[in-house]
């Protein structure tokens, strides 16, 4: 009898401690879960944050460079071309114009791109 109480007592206590470990599991699970969707929130705001940065950055050094007119280079008229019938926008972004010109004109340029896919290329 007491052979069978024992296994008894063994056998819930088996149990008991199968249940636990899956509700740690499912706990764990649920934990990993949240890490990915709190993971991919940070990285979504860093990327924000950065593109936020950069366009304060270039917003405060606007300066009377040659290079952010549109006009008045030999490639201006194809350019605006361009700009309008094949990638059918109004206006470059902050200093996208700048970079162009200066590439056009042969010039040396460090160029930061945000991809708009939480990755910047340079």
């Amino acid at each position: 009898m007491e052979e069978v109480n024992a296994t008894r007592d063994l056998q819930c206590e088996l149990d008991a401690t199968k249940e636990a470990l899956d509700a740690v599991d499912r706990e764990i699970s649920s934990l990993v879960k949240k890490k990915r969707s709190l993971r991919k929130k940070y990285e979504e705001i860093e990327s924000k944050l950065t593109v936020a940065r950069l366009r304060d950055l270039s917003n405060n050094t606007r300066s009377c460079s040659p290079y952010d007119q549109l006009d008045g280079f030999p490639w201006s008229s194809e350019l605006r071309r361009v700009r309008d019938e094949l990638f059918h926008i109004a206006n470059f972004r902050p200093l996208q114009l700048r970079a162009i010109n200066a590439t056009m004109d042969c010039k040396d340029v460090i160029l930061f791109m945000p991809t708009g896919q939480l990755t910047v290329y340079v």
